[in-house]
């Protein structure tokens, strides 16, 4: 009888144990990933988990509350939990917004968590025939640039030009309008920006040559991916980042954000929103 007692002793111990690690120790740190919660969890501090996160690139202190809960709710690495809440596609799309902070210069960032007021109108020129067609505007330094990118595409044997470049609050409204009266809001929204949130109202965005999905297999879209950074332009809504952007990938719209950042999102492969997050609003 007396064995049993201290076995039955030694069980108890052991299943309290059990349940304070559970209703205790997880539960006060409920936000952090289940994977965290392992057989070595007496070894792992909340310092450690949180250096885990800081080693990886774009880490951004003040939104580490944020990764934690995103991982906990998704199944994703810690690396993509960071790229996913930098672009706080953590919020459903046009959820949180913001107005756009102008104050960013040509690095002002324009989507669905950034708005811009219906009154805005950037400094803009009237861009020459030999860049667009008649009559269409673009912001100032952008245009100059953009002049440049179609003089090299040309000196190289390709021709590009602007479709599409400024649009006001007003224009972007009536196409936004119809096109969700035409395919639903839904499907609209996977192509066509709400009004205030599209860059073309900065005046900063061209779309070049087409505004057609077979774009991408012309050698104009080639010379394009791979020169247009030289020129401060980015490809804005690249292929395989649609879940960040919010958009489809259109092979045509490029965006002006200067030399240096251009060069940088080349040759990093990222989004703008990832970019603006760490280096523009966190000031890194």
């Amino acid at each position: 009888m007396k064995k049993f007692l201290i076995i039955f002793t030694i069980i108890d111990i052991i299943v309290i144990g059990v349940l304070v690690y559970f209703f205790i120790i997880k539960k006060e740190n409920k936000h952090l990933p289940d994977d965290v919660f392992n057989d070595n969890i007496t070894n792992l501090s909340l310092d450690k988990v949180k250096e885990e996160y800081s080693k990886e690139e774009y880490f951004i202190d003040e939104n580490y509350e944020r990764y934690l809960k995103y991982r906990n709710k998704n199944n994703v690495t810690i690396k993509e939990a960071i790229t996913c809440v930098n672009s706080r596609i953590d919020y459903e799309f046009y959820t949180n917004v913001v107005d756009t902070d102008l104050s960013k210069g040509n690095l002002i960032l324009v989507n669905k968590y950034n708005k811009l007021s219906e009154n805005y109108v950037p400094d803009l020129v009237t861009m020459g025939s030999d860049y667009s067609r008649s009559g269409l505007k673009m912001q100032k330094e952008a245009y100059e640039h953009f002049k440049d990118m179609v003089d090299g595409a040309k000196e190289a044997g390709y021709t590009i030009y602007n479709i599409s470049s400024y649009r006001s609050y007003s224009t972007q409204n009536n196409l936004y309008n119809n096109y969700a009266k035409r395919d639903g809001q839904k499907k609209a929204d996977t192509y066509s920006a709400r009004p205030g949130y599209s860059e073309h109202q900065t005046g900063l965005a061209s779309d070049i040559n087409t505004v057609q999905d077979s774009f991408e297999y012309t050698k104009e879209y080639k010379w394009l991916k791979d020169n247009s950074y030289k020129y401060g332009f980015i490809l804005r809504y690249p292929k395989g980042k649609e879940y960040i952007t919010g958009y489809q990938f259109e092979p045509w719209h490029y965006r002006y954000v200067g030399l240096d950042v251009a060069k940088y999102i080349y040759e990093h492969d990222i989004t703008y929103e990832e970019y603006y997050e760490y280096f523009v609003k966190n000031k890194v």
